[in-house]
C-alpha cells in the first residue's frame, strides 16, 4: 500500500483520490514513522518492490527503475514497464532461490 506524509487525514485523502487507483493504507503518523524506521527510507516518494510472501525488500530502487522506463517508453527504446515487471520477478526469483 501506499503511504505519503500529508500533514493531516484530509489532505491524505485527498491525495489518494487524485492518484486513481491505488492502495493506500490508512493515515497515521505513528505507521509512517516504524515504514521509515523499519525499511531505512531516506526520501519521500520511495518505491519499494515487495515479496508478498514474506515482506523482504526486492529492490528499493523501484522509483528510480520506473523513472527510466517511461524514459524509455518515451523515447521508444528499452523494455519500457513490461521489462521493468519482468526484471523485478527476476529480482523475486533471484532472493528467492537464494
Amino acid at each position: 500500500p501506499m503511504m505519503t506524509r500529508d500533514l493531516s487525514e484530509e489532505s491524505y485523502k485527498t491525495h489518494l483520490r487524485r492518484l486513481g487507483s491505488f492502495l493506500g493504507a490508512s493515515w497515521s503518523p505513528k505507521r509512517l514513522q516504524e515504514a521509515i524506521a523499519r525499511w531505512d527510507l531516506k526520501a519521500m516518494p520511495c518505491l519499494l518492490v515487495m515479496d508478498a510472501q514474506d515482506g523482504r525488500i526486492v529492490t528499493s530502487q523501484a522509483r528510480r527503475d520506473v523513472e527510466d522506463a517511461y524514459d524509455d517508453e518515451i523515447r521508444g527504446g528499452g523494455k519500457g514497464y513490461l521489462g521493468l515487471i519482468l526484471h523485478w520477478l527476476e529480482l523475486l526469483d533471484e532472493q528467492r532461490a537464494a
